[in-house]
């Protein structure tokens, strides 16, 4: 007569309800590790040196961004588009914003 027991993980023999636990606490060890580094950030990135880097990197990105934007013809021809539409707004620096804040919210 065969007994049914708990489910195992294949790959470590153990019970699948310990291995997810650990994964768990594994995952939450991590994201208060990313948290207490970013925390550490804070107080460095309201400084005035810590607001210069930022305008620095920002600014960095901005011109490589339009770097990309210029070499890339679909990006061109997009810009012609909104450039007859007239819009003359500053489209790689709108672009930089909503791309930091999309990495932002993914982190």
């Amino acid at each position: 007569m065969l007994v049914k027991g708990w489910a195992t993980d294949p790959a470590t023999g153990r019970p699948i309800v310990e291995v997810a636990e650990e994964r768990e606490q594994v995952k939450k060890k991590a994201e208060e590790d990313v948290l207490r580094d970013r925390a550490a950030y804070v107080g460095m990135l309201a400084s005035e040196p810590g607001k210069l880097v930022v305008g620095i990197v920002k600014d960095k990105l901005l011109r490589r961004l339009e770097t990309l934007m210029n070499s890339d013809p679909e990006s061109k021809a997009l810009v012609g588009v909104l450039s007859e539409l007239g819009q003359k707004d500053n489209w790689a620096g709108d672009a930089v914003e909503k791309l930091m804040t999309r990495h932002i919210k993914k982190d």
